[in-house]
């Protein structure tokens, strides 16, 4: 009789400890969606106020054609840790300057840009200069999500405990 006991004692432990480890996970899971998604909408938010400063001087230095306050300019911009490329295309299309941190990171395939015009005023007319896209990638999401993930895992493991 005491042995009963003891297995559905033992029966009932490894089930609650089950259930406690997939709604844990469950949680888990859920909870990093939505960091994941609420910190791609930062991203793309911190890119536009990038783009809103590094603006002014942009179309300076597009208008001005001054190629040397042009290239630091993005030089500026690239030491942006959130920041992995910057693609600026002249009227015609053509690429006027083309820089990334990693050779291998295809611009077709690139998840996370921003894109703006940049335009000169002149006698109430608006000349289009160019169109400049700064990219961002996975990295700089994972890099933030990768304290909070560590976090949540310690404290999942240590209620398990």
């Amino acid at each position: 009789m005491f042995t009963k006991q003891f297995n559905l004692s033992k029966q009932l432990l490894r089930s609650i400890l089950v259930i406690y480890l997939l709604l844990t996970f469950i949680v888990t899971i859920i909870h990093l969606s939505v960091d994941y998604q609420y910190t791609k909408n930062n991203i793309q938010n911190e890119l536009k106020q990038i783009a809103k400063t590094f603006h002014p001087a942009l179309q300076t230095a597009l208008w001005e054609l001054n190629d040397e306050q042009l290239h630091s300019i993005v030089d500026g911009m690239m030491h942006i840790p959130l920041i992995y490329g910057v693609q600026i295309k002249g009227s015609a299309d053509e690429v006027l300057m083309n820089r990334f941190q990693k050779t291998t990171t295809k611009i077709e395939n690139a998840e996370y840009y921003y894109q703006f015009p940049i335009y000169h005023q002149m006698n109430e007319n608006s000349i289009y200069l160019a169109k400049v896209t700064i990219y961002s990638d996975d990295e700089a999401i994972f890099e933030r999500l990768k304290v909070g993930f560590l976090m949540i895992l310690l404290n999942a493991i240590i209620k398990t405990a």
